[in-house]
């Protein structure tokens, strides 16, 4: 302090200065040995339970031979899918198929087949299958598919086997390649879902038809919805030759999603005892365009060629059929009649008492009844069919008779000889008489058109003949 106004300056605490940071507090050294010791023990325990789960079971190599489907009718098998009353599939499609099975794993692991993986498999419907380490083990796979949920084309690798592996107390569950059964899996649901999705999404919803006034044969004009989301394509021919049903076109055999197609088909009619009656719409009777036409359809894919016989599509394994509305249904079955001269079916009986056995000279004389239309046949000739090479077959003694005129109820009665089989003439123990064809003459239009038919002998359906002959 220096004068009269000199300033007092008190100083506490000293000059002002910045804030000091706060000590950094050092863990204790027993805290850090804690903490050393917590994180060898977690090493500990990783390192156990990966080599846990490297020595625990693999899923095994499975090896199957391509998949058979069991044939329905059997016990264990059953049609893929069945029609309800109105001929659209019932339900989803049920697969059923064998195999055999062989297993990579170590002797002492459980290979379990749990069933079948990939689209449209809603559920696998069949118990697990314990396969043997030592040899092969035959094994039936089912499930139930959706077919709107099957991509197509099918590809074979989307279908894998599910399977477990259990050794002691650890498992491990997992899908395998099915190589040779996932290639079949595959090509049965393209076939069985392209059934099942034509039978379903098809429909002739209209039809009309040319007759032709001198032969068998009418051409027909069909128009066929496909209602689903995929291409279906037609197969219209008969592996018999008795009624052949061509496209005019190759076109005109695939049916575009969500449209109405036109086919032209060319009916050429053999033998019109291939045309079915008229339906009764109320005898509740499955009708489809298969029974009629030959005709026959596929979604997904072409359908093959015709089998060995005309039974397509009735299981569900194989081509199938279309339903036809009661409009469509008519004009066809209106049309092929009118193609066979508008007759009805022919029946073909054993007079009564009309059959004789001379056992002398091994020699059966037969006079039947054949009952057609009435008023509408001109004429008929009768060709048999030559001499069948079995030991059990009567022989014709006749090969055509001289044309044949029917009274005014449409009937007629001729009388036919054959020669015995040695072995035996009675129908139970085998012995059979061979058939005939009918040339038949109508009047059509002012002109006769030819047709024919195939008829049968069979005495097993007359109790006189019975008697006589056995």
């Amino acid at each position: 302090m220096s004068g009269p106004d000199a300033e007092i300056e008190l100083l506490s605490h000293g000059p002002e200065g910045e804030p000091r940071h706060p000590r950094r507090q050092v863990p204790p050294r027993w805290d850090r040995r804690k903490a050393r010791a917590l994180l060898a023990v977690v090493a500990v325990i990783g390192a156990v339970w990966v080599g846990y789960l490297l020595t625990g079971p693999r899923i095994p190599t499975l090896e199957f031979s391509a998949a058979v489907p069991i044939p329905s009718g059997t016990t264990a098998g059953q049609p893929p899918w069945q029609a309800a009353p109105d001929g659209r599939p019932a339900g989803k499609v049920h697969l059923l198929v064998s195999t055999e099975v062989s297993a990579s794993g170590q002797p002492d692991e459980r290979v379990t087949v749990l069933g079948m993986a990939g689209p449209g498999i809603v559920n696998d419907a069949g118990p697990t299958i314990t396969v043997s380490a030592i040899q092969s083990t035959p094994a039936v796979l089912s499930a139930n598919l959706d077919c709107t949920r099957i991509p197509f084309p099918v590809r074979p690798a989307d279908y894998q086997i599910r399977m477990q592996v259990i050794a002691g107390s650890r498992s491990a569950t997992g899908t395998v390649p099915g190589g040779a059964l996932s290639s079949r899996w595959a090509a049965i649901i393209q076939a069985v879902c392209g059934s099942w999705l034509a039978r379903r999404n098809l429909t002739i919803v209209n039809a009309s038809a040319i007759v032709d006034t001198s032969q068998p044969v009418a051409d027909l004009t069909l128009t066929i919805a496909n209602q689903g989301s995929d291409a279906a394509y037609l197969r219209a021919d008969r592996n018999s030759g008795s009624m052949v049903a061509t496209p005019g076109s190759a076109a005109e055999t695939t049916l575009a999603p969500g449209t109405a197609s036109t086919v032209h088909l060319h009916v050429a009619i053999g033998d019109c005892d291939q045309v079915p009656p008229a339906p009764s719409l109320t005898a509740g009777q499955l009708i489809t365009s298969n029974n009629y036409l030959g005709v026959v359809a596929l979604v997904g894919s072409r359908p093959g060629p015709p089998a060995t016989d005309n039974a397509l599509g009735v299981d569900g394994q194989a081509p199938t059929g279309i339903i036809m509305t009661p409009t469509a249904m008519t004009a066809i079955t209106t049309a092929l009649r009118s193609a066979c001269g508008g007759l009805d079916q022919f029946v073909t009986l054993i007079s009564d008492h009309g059959v004789a056995l001379d056992r002398v000279h091994g020699l059966l004389t037969a006079r039947i009844n054949i009952d057609g239309s009435p008023g509408k046949v001109h004429d008929i000739e009768l060709v048999s069919d030559p001499a069948a090479p079995d030991p059990t077959a009567f022989t014709p003694l006749w090969h055509t008779t001289p044309p044949l005129i029917p009274d005014a109820n449409g009937q007629l009665t001729v009388t036919l000889r054959y020669r015995v089989p040695a072995a035996t003439a009675c129908p139970s123990q085998g012995a059979w008489i061979p058939g005939f064809t009918m040339i038949v003459r109508v009047d059509v239009a002012g002109q006769l058109k030819t047709v024919r038919y195939t008829q049968t002998i069979d005495p097993s359906q007359d109790q006189n003949a019975i008697r006589v002959l056995c």
